[in-house]
């Protein structure tokens, strides 16, 4: 920081500057001194009253330390000024809108956001905050008509957010039984962007609600080949359905498919061995998980499960050898040792 610094002076010779304590309440920000920023930016408020910026940047910081009510009264202040130019205006409706979706006020936050696309039609910023709080609101019909806007504007820009969005909605319709909404959404979000992991739990949910247990299935079996990290979401789904449709080989058959390709995945490995357990094959449980360990001795998740499986089999004689790998284990990262008191 100390080349900002050279730039922007650090010393009090121009502490009558109000421009300069600007500058010098920046560098604090920057160093994340927010108490010494805060008090720069009310020198620079009371050196120039009539800067709309210092208003605009202390209101901010108030919001980032949590002081959302000064905040408030700053941007309705200035909301009050006659002169405000149109974009000062914005910037403050924008800035009062996000005090009050922090707040919790969340339809005053709506209100406010509406009000600011009045000034800026076209302000991406603003409908994108306000999509969400229209959703949470259940104004199902103007999320959906401010999202088709969004979309004109970005392009393929914002493709996943706006997909989340859709998925939102669909979530929301599928929750009061309008499934026809649900679906309409749903399909509409995978459209924009095919990959939407939550886009197909959503669908396979869907369809599990309307009986169409094998079109469910087929949705949430896409899921851990766009992101294997998000597999755990489908896996329990998976397990339900097949076994309710008495095809739990099927289910099997799917997770085995899926290690040939992906070898080693932590969440398939321990989803098969939770099948076999489920299935009541508690020897094939244990030799899958045992195998593995011996490429993953580091689990601890999976030592746990090994552990719990040996002990339900009854093999008494296993035990201690493995009681001792994730004592061991468990010592290496530091998770044996005492901690401090903190009072």
């Amino acid at each position: 920081m100390n080349w900002l610094r050279r730039i922007f002076g650090r010393g009090t010779a121009f502490d009558h500057d109000a421009d300069v304590v600007l500058r010098r309440a920046l560098l604090a920000v920057l160093d994340r001194d927010f108490e010494a920023a805060e008090k720069l930016l009310e020198q620079a408020v009371k050196l120039d009253s009539e800067s709309v910026e210092s208003y605009l940047a202390l209101a901010r910081l108030y919001r980032t330390r949590g002081e959302v009510g000064r905040g408030i009264r700053i941007h309705q202040n200035l909301l009050l000024r006659s002169e405000l130019d149109p974009a000062h205006r914005l910037d403050a409706l924008l800035g009062l809108a996000d005090d009050f979706r922090k707040g919790g006020f969340l339809q005053r936050a709506i209100d406010e956001y509406r009000e600011a696309l009045k000034i800026d039609p076209k302000n991406v910023e603003a409908m994108q905050r306000l999509i969400p709080l229209l959703v949470g609101a259940r104004e199902v019909s103007a999320a959906l008509s401010l999202e088709r806007r969004l979309s004109r504007l970005q392009g393929e820009k914002g493709r996943a957010s706006r997909a989340t969005i859709l998925v939102q909605l669909a979530n929301v319709a599928r929750e009061e039984g309008r499934v026809a909404d649900a679906r309409r959404a749903v399909k509409r979000a995978l459209q924009v962007d095919p990959e939407s992991v939550s886009g197909w739990i959503a669908q396979g949910d869907i369809d599990a609600h309307r009986g169409k247990k094998k079109a469910a299935i087929g949705s949430w079996e896409k899921v851990p080949r766009i992101d294997l990290r998000k597999g755990e979401q489908v896996y329990d789904r998976l397990k339900v359905t097949w076994s309710e449709l008495n095809r739990l080989e099927g289910y099997e058959t799917y997770l085995r498919s899926l290690l040939e390709e992906f070898p080693g995945d932590e969440g398939a490995n321990l989803a098969l061995v939770e099948l076999l357990h489920f299935r009541g094959d508690l020897d094939g449980a244990i030799q899958e998980l045992r195998g593995f360990l011996k490429g993953h001795a580091r689990n601890l998740q999976a030592h746990g499960v090994y552990g719990r499986l040996l002990i339900e089999a009854g093999r008494t004689e296993e035990i201690p050898e493995e009681y001792e790998k994730l004592v061991t284990l468990l010592d290496k990262r530091g998770l044996l040792h005492s901690r401090e008191s903190s009072a």
